[in-house]
């Protein structure tokens, strides 16, 4: 994460003198670039309501996407022709965000195992990535002093790009958790497809959108891109709630197993069973002081219940971590109820 943060600092710091720019129109990039920010992140941090990701896995997601994964591109579309930039820039930028995910599957065992967890990393990854590009657009905006061109730089970049970017990725990142879940050989064969269809997406903005001037983009080629963006956030959409509806069944057929152990509770099955009782749980326990312990609890439940699904369709997880989440939520249990004394 450090050298990601680095490579973000080198990128904007090497194109303050490229742009003959100042330090207070680095400062302004970085406000206007990032100021959609708040919003995208809500969005997709509120996807996956029933199985929350470590904080310092999206943290990673969201700095390498924004650090080695945009530098890398730089560099890479740095090497090629006017050309071959225009037709390959979509599949090196696509790529290299998706590095990210490859780098979770490899050295973090268990980051991804649903569909939704591919889709919110991979997401993650494309929100830091399209930050810091669109703030080094801003950057430009200001170091021309145009700052009739900031409305055009804020829509096309800070918006259309900051919600592009993180919807291309997260089709490659459908096709990671499909890889992850499925127990055939095969399945890494769907990787490629996803990420063809990210790639092809990608292609369709630059050259419909980014290649024209705002409000003159062929009536024909905006339409194009709407309907191919509506087609990938139904495909994403659609799998995304016939996952969570699977949790929601499959919580109700495994954790009841675990009441005699004390760790579960009826009350404890229907909170975790909806994304509203989740909420409601975890803002009580905070006005406890107990947030932290409550999030452990519900997320140490939901991935006892993956593993259960894991078994059940025939790839039984090893028994040390069915132990560590039955620890984890009994440990959760323990400073709840200290808590409520």
């Amino acid at each position: 994460m450090v050298i990601s943060v680095l490579c973000a600092v080198g990128y904007l710091g090497s194109l303050v003198p490229s742009y003959g720019a100042t330090v207070a129109d680095l400062a302004l990039g970085l406000a206007a670039g990032l100021a959609p920010l708040p919003v995208l992140l809500g969005v997709v941090l509120a996807i996956d309501q029933l199985a929350q990701k470590p904080r310092l896995h999206l943290a990673f997601a969201f700095v390498c996407g924004a650090g080695t994964a945009l530098v890398a591109s730089v560099v890479v579309t740095g090497w090629l022709t006017p050309d071959g930039r225009a037709v390959l820039t979509p599949a090196v930028e696509e790529v290299a965000k998706g590095a990210v995910l490859g780098w979770l599957l490899w050295r973090r065992k268990g980051a991804i195992t649903t569909l939704t967890d591919g889709i919110v990393y991979a997401a993650m990854a494309g929100l830091g990535f399209a930050a810091v590009e669109s703030a080094g657009h801003h950057l430009a905006v200001f170091a021309r002093g145009g700052q009739g061109d900031l409305l055009h730089a804020f829509v096309q970049h800070g918006l259309g790009s900051g919600i592009a970017h993180p919807l291309w990725s997260a089709l490659l990142g459908l096709g990671a958790g499909y890889a992850a879940v499925s127990r055939s050989r095969t399945s890494v064969l769907i990787v490629p497809l996803y990420g063809t269809a990210a790639v092809l997406l990608h292609s369709l903005w630059n050259h419909a959108i980014l290649s024209v001037p705002t409000g003159h983009a062929p009536v024909a080629g905006e339409r194009a891109v709407s309907v191919a963006c509506a087609a990938a956030v139904i495909v994403l959409a659609g799998a995304i709630t016939a996952e969570h509806r699977g949790l929601v069944a499959a919580i109700g057929r495994h954790l009841p197993r675990y009441q005699p152990t004390g760790l579960v509770t009826p009350r404890d099955i229907a909170m975790l069973s909806s994304p509203h009782g989740r909420w409601q749980a975890l803002h009580h326990a905070r006005r406890l002081g107990a947030g932290p312990a409550m999030a452990d609890y519900q997320r140490a439940a939901t991935e006892l219940v993956i593993l259960s699904r894991q078994a059940e369709r025939g790839a039984a997880p090893p028994g040390d971590q069915v132990a560590e989440r039955l620890a984890a939520m009994s440990q959760a249990r323990a400073a709840l109820r200290a808590a409520a004394l």
